[in-house]
C-alpha cells in the first residue's frame, strides 16, 4: 500500500495483492482476482476502525 501525505488512509495512491496461485500455474481465474479486490477495498474501508481499536487499548501493535 502507498499512501500520501495528507490524503486519507483509506484512499491509498496504490495498493498491491500478491497472489500465489495453486499447483505452480501461472494463470489466476479471474474470480480469485475479483474476490482478492473485493477483500482489500473491505479492509481498506474499515482502516480507521483498526486505528481506534489501537487507539482505545484493544489491538497492540507489538
Amino acid at each position: 500500500m502507498l499512501s500520501q501525505i495528507g490524503k486519507p488512509i483509506d484512499k491509498p495512491l496504490m495498493a498491491s495483492i500478491k497472489i500465489i496461485p495453486p499447483n505452480n500455474t501461472d494463470e489466476i481465474p479471474a474470480h480469485i482476482k475479483s474476490e482478492a479486490t473485493a477483500i482489500a477495498d473491505e479492509e481498506l474501508a474499515n482502516i480507521t476502525k483498526i486505528t481506534n481499536l489501537i487507539l482505545e487499548g484493544k489491538e497492540t501493535l507489538y
